[in-house]
């Protein structure tokens, strides 16, 4: 039996290392096996007091959307949304040293190939997926086009890119790769969110060259024309989206519209008047905030906030790690910690960071 348990703790760790860069099937697979390892010889664990806030958050969302919808749906809808937060107990229990040297080497390499792929990708325009690559940008005459890696959307991947740059933002090599494959996906969203972590980073340690660091967005959207056509095109498009949550909540103030029915309720009261495509507007608020409020009302964000305020502070606190942060603030355009691929990077990290007061 202890040989089966270690066995499923090594698969586990080596699916869910390679698939954060790959694969959201290969990284489910891996959190199974994690969880039937635990099942295996549950241990026990412990978070700190200010995880209660979590709790509050998903009681008072959950019981918000019971009572608005009157069906068991907008569990399922929540339960698919926030498991992923699952690897943090998974990891104080079934993680030590060992372990984690075994992770953090194959998520590192698996990460770097994504990453030196997407380059390939963004220069040549050849994926050997299904997906087919637009031009998204152009380097003087040059067209480049949008990486995906092996995911299917830009942002998605755009997301892992930031996450894992900054996870590895000691390693020269790893950190420029993943950067340059975060450029060439092309998600504004991360872009924000790697730039204001890293110089919040930059800023706490005392670093040179932070204002510089600050500027950099604002250079490569005043030098090429693509990016920031399609910046401000977007920023437009989230305000508009952003407004139609707002006004969710509005008329629903204190429990919400309930989980899972934004689309439909987007679909009757705001399609008709969007003047933007509103294919991918319908699906959620992107803005992971302004979406808890619309779905469950005023205290579940309340908690949720709470939470994150004493999660990121503890982070800090703890390694100066601009990871999580990064996540939180590229979370105001799109929902990124709900996200199933960027949820599994997002509570991995926390969880290194957590238990190991390290995560590079």
């Amino acid at each position: 039996m202890t040989d089966l348990r270690k066995g499923l703790i090594t698969a586990g760790l080596i699916f869910l290392g390679t698939g954060i860069s790959f694969s959201i099937g290969m990284m489910t697979a891996g959190f199974l096996l994690l969880i039937l390892a635990y099942l295996l010889k549950p241990l026990p664990w412990s978070l700190p007091k200010y995880f209660l806030f979590f709790y509050f958050f998903l009681m008072t969302y959950s019981l918000n959307a019971l009572l608005v919808t009157r069906s068991l749906k907008p569990l399922q809808d929540i339960f698919s949304d926030y498991w992923y937060f699952l690897l943090l107990p998974l990891f104080f229990s079934l993680v030590e040293e060992k372990e984690k040297e075994l992770f953090l080497k194959t998520l590192r390499y698996a990460f770097l190939l994504a990453a030196l792929y997407a380059v390939f990708q963004g220069l040549t325009g050849i994926n050997f997926y299904k997906y087919k690559l637009e031009p998204k940008l152009h380097l003087w005459k040059f067209p480049v086009y949008m990486a995906l890696g092996t995911f299917n959307h830009h942002l998605t991947f755009g997301g892992q890119m930031m996450g894992l740059s900054l996870l590895f933002r000691k390693r020269k090599l790893f950190f420029l790769a993943g950067a340059a494959a975060l450029f060439l996906a092309v998600p504004h969203s991360a872009w924000i969110g790697f730039f204001a972590a890293l110089f919040v980073y930059i800023v706490f340690a005392r670093k040179k060259y932070a204002g510089l660091l600050f500027l950099l967005p604002f250079v490569i959207l005043a030098v090429f024309p693509a990016p920031r056509k399609l910046f401000l095109s977007k920023m437009g498009e989230r305000t508009a989206i952003w407004q139609a949550g707002l006004d969710m909540f509005k008329k629903n103030p204190l429990q919400g519209i309930g989980e899972g029915c934004y689309t439909e309720l987007f679909d009757r009261d705001y399609r008709s008047s969007f003047r933007y495509p509103a294919d991918g507007a319908r699906c959620h608020a992107h803005n992971q905030y302004i979406h808890i409020l619309a779905s469950g009302g005023i205290f579940p964000l309340i908690f949720f906030l709470l939470f994150l305020f004493f999660f990121v502070r503890d982070i800090f606190f703890l390694t100066g790690s601009p990871v999580v942060l990064s996540f939180l603030i590229a979370s105001l355009f799109q929902n990124y910690i709900t996200d199933g691929e960027n949820a599994v990077l997002f509570w991995t990290a926390s969880a290194l960071i957590l238990k190991f007061r390290s995560c590079d």
